[in-house]
């Protein structure tokens, strides 16, 4: 069985604002796993979600996990994540962006982190690379990162591996464009949630991020992801199926005076 404790991940070796959230809430390592949650038991998933603003559908988004091969001795999932505005909101901020995060399970060990972006003002192609507490791309040389540093998408993607015990908090490091920050996860607790599923018994916890340097230098630009997510201020609440499969349902992005909402539509298996 997943056990409940308060802990930092293990240490390894090794208009934009509208479309932020969606981005995160699809993917969201445990310190121990049972044999059973250390089986892929996410592999062949295809999830479909809705992001509305004031009930407005903005962006349809799409994640899909498969097994790639091996890692030493564990298997390496590749989340592929892509988003795209709808058309009433492409007048508005065109978006057309892909997010592939390759890591191990169950440890989840970031191994190669990947964007394409499409949206205004930002043409990006960019692949990161991990080993051995280095990261580097193929024009950047290796810089060093802490040993337990992971991209964002495996980060909240691995919460679906923990048991989510009540008053839970939860921890990990992340690497944003050579900025380092903590991910911070408490679980809220238990309710009742809808869906485009139907209704379902979920959990409930709450995602903070904190720079570890707070005086360091200013992250560089990049997407939507990166530059208007993850900061201080910032409060993402997700739920997550109370069952074995930890299905994203709902996320919601507190924004004044409105929400921004995230909802599954349709999850099937390849």
């Amino acid at each position: 069985m997943r056990t409940c404790r308060s802990l930092r991940l293990p240490a390894f070796a090794g208009a934009p604002l509208l479309f932020t959230v969606l981005l995160t809430f699809m993917t969201a390592v445990p310190a121990s796993l049972s044999p059973a949650a250390a089986t892929l038991p996410f592999s062949g998933e295809i999830l479909t979600f809705d992001v509305t603003f004031l009930n407005i559908p903005v962006v349809t988004a799409r994640l899909e996990m498969t097994e790639e091969g091996y890692s030493g001795d564990e298997p390496v999932i590749h989340l592929a994540v892509t988003g795209r505005s709808t058309p009433f909101y492409s007048l508005l901020y065109p978006v057309d962006n892909r997010y592939d995060a390759y890591f191990t399970w169950p440890s989840a060990r970031t191994l190669r982190y990947s964007r394409s972006i499409s949206e205004p003002g930002v043409d990006l192609q960019r692949t990161i690379h991990y080993d051995n507490g280095l990261a580097w791309t193929e024009t950047e040389d290796p810089r060093p990162v802490p040993g337990d540093v992971r991209d964002l998408f495996t980060a909240l993607f691995a919460l679906r591996g923990y048991a989510l015990c009540d008053s839970q908090v939860i921890e990990s490091t992340l690497d944003l464009d050579g900025q380092i920050w903590i991910a911070r996860t408490t679980v809220l607790g238990r309710e009742t949630t809808e869906t485009g599923l139907g209704e379902h018994d979920a959990v409930k916890v709450m995602v903070r991020f904190q720079p570890m340097d707070p005086d360091g230098p200013e992250r560089p630009d990049s997407d939507v992801m990166t530059n208007n997510l993850v900061k201080e201020k910032t409060k993402l609440t997700f739920w997550f199926s109370d069952d074995e499969r930890r299905l994203p349902l709902r996320a919601e992005y507190r924004m004044a005076p409105f929400s921004l909402k995230t909802v599954l539509r349709s999850a099937q298996e390849q």
